[in-house]
């Protein structure tokens, strides 16, 4: 979207389209949305893996060659 406003002719009585208290307000809700998906994300894993199984993770010591 910013690539376009770069590019986009603007009018000479407009302002731009955030003011600088975006800059603050973004990061906000930029961790805001990333904690809502990542739970979502737990969530439906949670579920599938009820019916499915889950992943099972075997580790194994090599020894130094």
């Amino acid at each position: 979207m910013a690539l376009i406003w770069t590019f986009a002719p603007i009018p000479a009585a407009s302002k731009p389209p955030f003011g600088p208290g975006m800059l603050v307000i973004f990061p906000f809700l930029y961790a805001g949305a990333g904690l809502l998906f990542v739970a979502l994300g737990c969530a439906i894993y949670n579920l599938a893996a009820r019916f499915v199984g889950g992943l099972e993770i075997s580790v194994v010591d090599v020894p130094d060659a």
